[in-house]
């Protein structure tokens, strides 16, 4: 059992192979006919990993072989049709239990993607608004700015006609 148990203390990246060690270990623990359950709980968690992987193909099939040697021992011993109900339903909840935890944990990443997506669009989107905004405050300055360069335009031109205007009235009046 500890040499069972090492692999699904620590997941390996090939849950294929543990679950098919498990499986034939426990295969091997019945047909020496120990009665005790605790080899199970090594090879549930092995088939929860094989849900995990999310590979449905080799799910069906490690799946599939298991309930027929289960049905085989089922059929082998009469007092053994507990078997194929009880493993049936442990190997099809620990795989299902597997993918359910996949499909979560796939979701959360897209939900964690969609709001760094949503985060990077609304600092862009508040980078816009500013960059319109001083937009706005540099067409208002050089709004101000031409309207008071012609204002003194306009203005210069004026003192320069009435100062020309008073140049020649000082020089007719002094003549």
């Amino acid at each position: 059992v500890a040499s069972v148990a090492k692999p699904i203390v620590a997941p390996t990246p090939q849950p294929v192979v543990v679950t098919v060690t498990t499986l034939a270990l426990s295969i091997g623990w019945y047909a020496a006919e120990y009665t005790s359950r605790l080899i199970d709980v090594p090879t549930i968690v092995a088939f929860y990993f094989l849900g995990t992987t999310g590979d449905r193909l080799r799910q069906l099939g490690i799946g599939g072989v298991t309930i027929v040697v289960q049905l085989i021992a089922a059929a082998a011993s009469p007092d053994a049709s507990g078997i194929l109900v009880r493993g049936t339903g442990w190997t099809v909840a620990a795989m299902l239990c597997g993918e359910l935890v996949r499909n979560r944990r796939l979701l959360l990443d897209e939900y964690a993607e969609r709001a760094v997506r949503a985060e990077a669009d609304s600092r862009a989107e508040a980078e816009r608004r500013v960059a319109d905004e001083r937009l706005r405050i540099a067409r208002d300055v050089h709004d101000v700015l031409a309207h008071t360069v012609s204002l003194m335009t306009v203005q210069a031109g004026v003192a320069y006609t009435l100062l020309a205007n008073f140049e020649n009235l000082t020089l007719t009046g002094a003549a």
